[in-house]
């Protein structure tokens, strides 16, 4: 693989997660779904309980719990993100999220604050069609419904 193929994957890493939270965000269902393979597993595995969506239907029903349902008005800023190339067909990609909250709401709406931030570990394939999400995880690293330190009790870490 040359350094230019290597570039353009890198570039449409990019565009793809970009695509992923654009579309999360205005919740277009087709387009956020569009960004991952027919057979991806999207996986939170801290905390527990693990959560897991195989499959574009079950993304699409993610959507409706996550987005619709919600009272919060979210917002995922993504950084530290690198891919690492592993062939001109598979790629593995890192990448810190902060969420941001609000209530729903006439924009602009008052911060709520930080959700949580997490870490996404993700696995990529290209298609006839580009490159899709196949394997994302999400790891919760520090997060608004975790208990906090002082509420723990004696014995905790």
């Amino acid at each position: 693989m040359t350094e230019i193929e290597r570039l353009l994957i890198e570039g449409a890493w990019l565009r793809l997660m970009n695509d992923y939270n654009i579309h999360l965000h205005n919740a277009d269902d087709d387009k956020f779904v569009s960004t991952f393979s027919p057979d991806a597993v999207w996986r939170r595995s801290l905390p527990e309980p693990v959560l897991e969506w195989t499959g574009h239907d079950a993304l699409r029903a993610s959507l409706d719990t996550l987005i619709r349902q919600s009272p919060r008005l979210r917002r995922h800023l993504l950084t530290k993100a690198c891919v690492n190339v592993i062939s001109a067909y598979e790629a593995e990609g890192f990448c810190i999220n902060l969420c941001v909250f609000g209530p729903k709401a006439d924009l602009p709406v008052p911060m709520g604050g930080i959700e949580r931030i997490a870490e996404y570990r993700d696995r990529y394939r290209w298609f006839a069609d580009g490159w899709k999400i196949v394997g994302p995880e999400l790891t919760r690293l520090i997060d608004l419904k975790t208990v906090p330190i002082e509420n723990r009790g004696a014995n905790a870490d």
